[in-house]
């Protein structure tokens, strides 16, 4: 019996209770159960949530929202006799069903478009402070997803060098300023299609062949920096947008001018490296040339003698190539902009430097806190963004081993030199029951193609390394590749060709899952057969390979999460003096102790002459007494 008030009534039939108000007697049923009017279905506990409309569906007189859930970070619904418009944001009570989904029970009020904080969910989505920018509309009744383009507001300032990448861009934001590239520049390309040409026969290994292009170099972006640094207008349009924090890569100095001018209070400094040697050499890391490759060696970490010699060399002209560039060109911006301080004072500033690099995967070496490795977060992952056309799939499944060859996009396969295409060519040939995949960027060569070889001028190089089919994947080794092929657990043939590739590819062979050809080798056709039938052939590449990705997902530092991270921090405190490393500030001879040991040595020689002049008194007196 439930609640005060009922009057009973039992009926001889059965044993069930009634109260009095019921319209109709409920038909009897065969367990006692207690029914009292005023007893309504028990209904879901509900939160109060923000929530922004994303797409709207009518369905008759009642329309559908589907909501992105500020609170929850989650998608969720709406139905709702009222129409409320995209980017409509409101305050409600929601509920969750058995499924997880939660649903708007009561709309309560609109609300003001909050600020949206930021992080990382659980399936490592990220997710920003974001200004809802668009949306994309709700097909079949699946959720919308809204496009968080950006954090806060950004400005891409892109001072163009090559021209086709005029009015190009990946970033998706409304605030895009181009300087076209100098006349001059525009010339100078020319020259440097022909250098990207001569990177095939130049022997990389000796840092003198670098050095003889320093000065070109120099001359090509000293170039373009000062149209850029010429363009006041635009300058005061930058510095009146009072910017939070800005970000660039320091293979030219014309920003770090510019951060300078526009007195931004806070950058960022991304490497596209694992490490630049003038960076390091500036910021005071430590270098240790002994066992730590410089950028441009071709060397492990386990060096001979002439080896580490000759890595000592390389850092030093690697350095110097660059810091001549970034000195040149703030000269330029002390004349034109009046600025006075230098490249060496204003890049150890930056906030945090954002490398390139995985630890897991990179020689061990001396580090900062302020140095944070984001490498690998370009790599496709998901399933969803690893699709590729038809096409790839019919060509995947004609032979049980598939090859895919790629040099990159500087050193370029169609200006290899014959002998290296002939070689090539002659492998392909003799190696029937395999395709190969190449990276060519001229889709209708002027020679004859074996059945077994698929030319084309660009592919979805990440998409078919993630796919099983792919056996082998023979490249120069650029960072990008390598990262690549690491994290899908691809075997490979590498064949570094220029600057940082022949470390990453001893990077690599150090994990067992790759195997090291120099360029003038490709023209040894028995050569490049034997590389591939190793890898190809023993299970120990394919093994290690697994082995390093399996290592690399299972890394404890997520990339996505501590770049995003760290830049809301830089944008949030500006720059850090406190991780300021006050070793870039000591002299050579405090650095290195040169003092404390020119005393001690002092100390020692006095000590010795001393000893000396004493042991010399005692003998004379020692004579003169047996004398007497």
């Amino acid at each position: 019996m439930h609640g005060s008030g009922f009057e009973e009534s039992k009926s001889p039939k059965n044993n069930v209770v009634y109260g009095s108000g019921f319209e109709t007697v409920p038909k009897p049923k065969a367990e006692k159960v207690i029914v009292g009017a005023g007893f309504e279905k028990p209904s879901l506990p509900t939160t109060k949530m923000r929530a922004v409309v994303t797409s709207r569906v009518e369905q008759g007189a009642t329309n559908v929202h589907y909501l992105w859930i500020l609170d929850k970070t989650v998608d969720g619904c709406f139905v709702s006799k009222s129409a409320y418009k995209i980017g409509h944001f409101f305050e409600g009570l929601f509920t969750e069903n058995k499924n997880g989904q939660l649903k708007c029970q009561n709309y309560e009020s609109g609300i003001e478009t909050p600020i949206i904080p930021g992080g990382m969910d659980e399936e490592n989505k990220i997710w920003f402070q974001v200004k809802i920018k668009n949306y994309r509309k709700s097909v079949n009744q699946v959720y919308a997803t809204v496009q968080a383009e950006y954090f806060g507001e950004i400005t891409l300032f892109r001072p163009i060098i090559e021209s086709s990448q005029l009015n190009k861009s990946s970033v998706k934001t409304e605030k895009i300023i181009y300087i076209p590239p100098d006349e001059k520049v525009v010339e100078k390309m020319k020259q440097i299609d022909k250098f990207s040409g001569n990177l095939w026969t130049l022997d990389s290994t000796q840092p003198s062949a670098m050095r003889r292009k320093s000065a070109s170099l120099a001359e090509f972006f000293v170039t373009q920096c000062r149209k850029v640094l010429q363009h006041r207008e635009i300058l005061e349009t930058l510095r009146a947008e009072n910017f939070d924090l800005a970000i660039t890569e320091p293979v030219d100095g014309c920003a770090y001018a510019l951060f300078e001018y526009l007195q931004i209070r806070a950058h960022i400094t991304v490497l596209s490296c694992v490490r630049f040697d003038h960076v390091s050499d500036v910021i005071s890391q430590p270098i240790v040339p002994s066992y730590v490759p410089s950028t441009q060696s071709f060397s492990s970490d386990q060096m001979s003698m002439f080896e580490r010699f000759w890595n000592l060399v390389t850092f030093y002209y690697g350095r110097f190539t660059f810091a001549n560039i970034l000195d040149q060109e703030f000269e330029l911006a002390r004349q034109i902009l009046g600025i006075e301080r230098s490249w060496r004072e204003v890049l150890p500033e930056a906030s945090f430097i954002l490398s390139n690099q995985i630890p897991i995967l990179d020689f061990p070496a001396p580090t900062f806190d302020k140095i944070v490795p984001i490498g690998g977060f370009t790599v496709k992952k998901s399933e969803k963004s690893l699709k590729f056309d038809e096409k790839w799939d019919k060509i995947l499944s004609l032979r049980r081993k598939n090859v895919l060859i790629s040099f990159g996009s500087n050193a370029k396969s169609v200006d290899m030199p014959e002998e290296y295409r002939t070689s090539l060519l002659h492998v392909i040939q003799s190696m029937p029951d395999t395709t190969f995949i190449w990276k060519y960027e001229d889709p209708e060569p002027k020679f004859d193609l074996p059945e077994n070889v698929f030319l084309s001028p660009w592919l979805p190089q990440n998409e078919l390394l993630a796919d099983k089919r792919i056996t082998v994947f023979l490249t120069h080794g650029g960072l990008a590749s390598v990262m690549e092929l690491a994290l899908t657990g691809k075997p490979s043939v590498m064949v570094p060709i220029f600057a940082d590739q022949g470390r990453n590819a001893q990077m690599v062979k150090r994990h067992g899952s790759v195997f090291v050809l120099q360029k003038h080798e490709l023209g040894k056709s028995e050569l490049v057969k034997s590389a591939l039938n190793s890898v190809l052939n023993d299970p120990k590449f394919q093994k290690n390979a697994e082995k390093l990705a399996e290592m690399l997902k299972m890394s404890p530092i997520n990339a996505k999460e501590t770049l995003v991270k760290h830049v809301e921090f830089a944008a949030k405190f500006g720059k850090l003096p406190t991780m300021d490393n006050y070793g870039r500030h000591q002299s050579f001879v405090v650095y290195y102790f040169l003092d404390i040991i020119s005393v001690f040595v002092i100390s020692v020689g006095l000590l010795i002459v001393l000893i000396v002049k004493m042991f010399k008194v005692l003998g004379w007196k020692s004579k003169k007494c047996k004398e007497e």
